[in-house]
């Protein structure tokens, strides 16, 4: 089994069959030790990819305790299967939760417990990450690249020609590629996340078959 670097899991402390009971009392669905190696190695994955982005692993780990589960599970065996606190486990589940990446569930009948499933829908959380995050960052470059070319003539006419000349071209060097994302974007919006996914499918496929 690969090295993790997962919290600990005290799953492990229970029957080795990895039968959890009937989901009333304690544990929601069952989790057989094959499953559980396969949630931490795909936790572990999450997490080494989310660093580059600054993102707390522990959310790669309940996002893979709540993925991984075939039914809704609840906010009790997420934080267990995460090895953390309920309360911990409760507050990153706000983020997972923001960026469309989990929903609740209802609960069972007499269960109050709160229960969380995955969105398994790939356009739908790749929509809302455009519309709530990358819409603002397009937004933001543009009134910024407007802001800096309006400033721009006097700043350039204080300095020398030889200065002048590296300033500008980095400058317009950036403003370049904010224009370019900014474009991009548009691109994408207009032709549809559906259609354009089609494309690339169709893109892909045809060049396995040039192999």
């Amino acid at each position: 089994m690969p090295k993790s670097s997962s919290p600990p899991d005290r799953t492990k402390a229970r029957d080795a069959d990895g039968d959890h009971g009937d989901g009333v009392d304690g544990v929601d669905v069952p989790e057989t030790a094959a499953l559980r190696e396969l949630r931490e190695v795909f936790a572990d994955g999450l997490a080494r990819a989310g660093r580059i982005y600054g993102l707390n692993p522990l959310l790669s780990h309940l996002y893979a305790a709540i993925l991984l589960s075939p039914s809704p599970i609840c906010l009790e065996e997420i934080s267990i299967r995460a090895g953390v606190a309920k309360s911990t486990a409760s507050v990153a589940l706000r983020s997972l939760e923001r960026w469309s990446l989990i929903r609740k569930a209802p609960s069972r009948p007499g269960d109050r417990r709160d229960h969380y499933a995955p969105n398994t829908d790939p356009l739908s959380i790749l929509s809302d990450w455009l519309r709530t995050s990358v819409a603002r960052e397009v937004e933001e470059g543009m009134r910024m690249a407007e802001n800096v070319e309006e400033v721009m003539p006097k700043a350039m006419a204080s300095l020398s020609s030889a200065d002048r000349e590296v300033v500008e071209g980095r400058l317009q060097g950036f403003l370049r590629l904010t224009r370019l994302y900014g474009g991009l974007f548009d691109f994408v919006s207009a032709t549809g996340l559906a259609s354009l996914t089609e494309s690339l499918l169709r893109l892909v496929r045809g060049r396995r078959g040039t192999k």
